[in-house]
């Protein structure tokens, strides 16, 4: 039986690299003064309007739209971290909880023209669940693929 070997080193800098990146992204996201979402939103009315044929007055900023968002926003956190910590996975929900009350307490005391929510914190915690359950299913594929069965050799009379 074939096991699973450690991750290379290289393989373990470029996870850290894209987290160094992601967070670097969700701070750009949420603490910047205004709302860089116009992107995403024209981008989500486009989609709504295609798939309905009317247009669309939809955003990031508000409704279910927002949750989703925010949920969205920590899956990749919550997945990197799954795969940096192979000993200790369930921190990932830790660390996007953590992360995501540092956002909305800086949102509060330094970028007051955002506004502070639990709700985020909530989502982002849930973004943070389904990452590190991606992350689980990828090590578990991943562990699957290395296990080669093993071939029977023939008995003596050619039969197996």
């Amino acid at each position: 039986m074939r096991r699973l070997r450690h991750p290379t080193p290289l393989w373990r800098a470029t996870l850290w690299l894209l987290l160094a990146a992601w967070l670097a992204f969700m701070g750009y996201m949420t603490l910047t003064a205004t709302q860089p979402a116009s992107v995403a939103d024209a981008t989500l009315r486009s989609a709504v309007g295609a798939a309905t044929g009317h247009t669309s007055s939809v955003s990031t900023g508000r409704g279910v739209w927002e949750g989703l968002s925010n949920v969205a926003l920590s899956v990749p956190l919550g997945f990197l971290v799954g795969l940096l910590l192979p000993r200790h996975r369930w921190l990932a929900v830790l660390a996007c909880t953590l992360t995501s009350g540092a956002i909305e307490l800086l949102q509060a005391t330094v970028v007051t023209t955002r506004q502070a929510s639990f709700g985020d914190v909530l989502h982002n915690a849930v973004g943070g669940l389904v990452g590190w359950l991606l992350a689980l299913v990828v090590v578990w594929v991943l562990r699957r693929s290395a296990v080669t069965p093993r071939r029977r050799s023939p008995d003596r009379w050619g039969a197996r």
